[in-house]
C-alpha cells in the first residue's frame, strides 16, 4: 500500500512538471499579430523537445502505476 502511495506521489510530482514545462515553453514577449509559417513551426519544435523527455517518463511512471496496480489487486 506504501508503495502505491508513494508512486501516486511521484505521479502527481511528474504532472506538476509537466504542467510547468507547458508553461514555460509558452513565450513570454508578446506574440505577434500573424506570426509566420516557419516561426510557428520552430515554436511547435522548440516544445516539443521540452515536452518529449516529460511524456516519456510520464509513460515510463504510468506503465509502472499500473503494474503495481495490477499486482496490489492480485495480492488482494
Amino acid at each position: 500500500m506504501g508503495r502505491i502511495r508513494t508512486r501516486q506521489g511521484a505521479l502527481r510530482k511528474l504532472l506538476i512538471v509537466a504542467a510547468a514545462a507547458v508553461v514555460g515553453v509558452l513565450p513570454s514577449a508578446p506574440a505577434h499579430a500573424e506570426p509566420s509559417i516557419p516561426e510557428v513551426e520552430k515554436q511547435i519544435d522548440q516544445a516539443w523537445v521540452k515536452l518529449e523527455p516529460v511524456i516519456e517518463q510520464y509513460n515510463k511512471v504510468h506503465s509502472q502505476l499500473k503494474a503495481s496496480q495490477k499486482t496490489a489487486a492480485d495480492l488482494t
